[in-house]
């Protein structure tokens, strides 16, 4: 398959967030590749890497982050900020996540999450809760 477009990309990554905006498993699904590695940002398990972050792979990964977070939270929903693109194909999303649990408990926080693409899917995302961190892992100057 050809390599996707800045703009395509963009349209994937958007489609991703308004299916788990949703809570559309099977929609975010169509967007990503069967063999996606995900590690994530956010401590919602034990940490597993030595970097301290969670890896989930494949569509089954995908299904567990999103039964994690309905487990862990009432309400979820992300908002993207902006989409910049990184080095060697990545894009990055920077994005405010809201959360909402019992008794109220209402968190805000930014986040950044980079994509790679293959076959016209997401194949890759890693979790930044520090964008700093992520635009220099990922070659971006701002």
């Amino acid at each position: 398959m050809t390599e996707l477009t800045w703009a395509e990309k963009k349209e994937v990554v958007r489609r991703l967030y308004d299916a788990a905006n949703r809570r559309d498993i099977a929609g975010a699904l169509q967007q990503i590749h069967p063999e996606m590695e995900l590690r994530l940002a956010l401590e919602l398990i034990e940490p597993v890497d030595a970097g301290g972050r969670r890896e989930l792979r494949g569509h089954d990964g995908v299904r567990q982050f999103f039964e994690m977070l309905a487990e862990s939270w009432d309400e979820v929903s992300t908002e993207i900020t902006d989409l910049v693109e990184g080095r060697d194909g990545y894009l990055l999303s920077f994005e405010t996540w809201t959360v909402r649990g019992p008794q109220g408990i209402e968190i805000d926080t930014e986040m950044v999450d980079v994509y790679g693409f293959k076959d016209g899917l997401i194949s890759r995302c890693d979790g930044f809760r520090d964008k700093n961190e992520a635009m220099a892992a990922f070659g971006v100057d701002r």
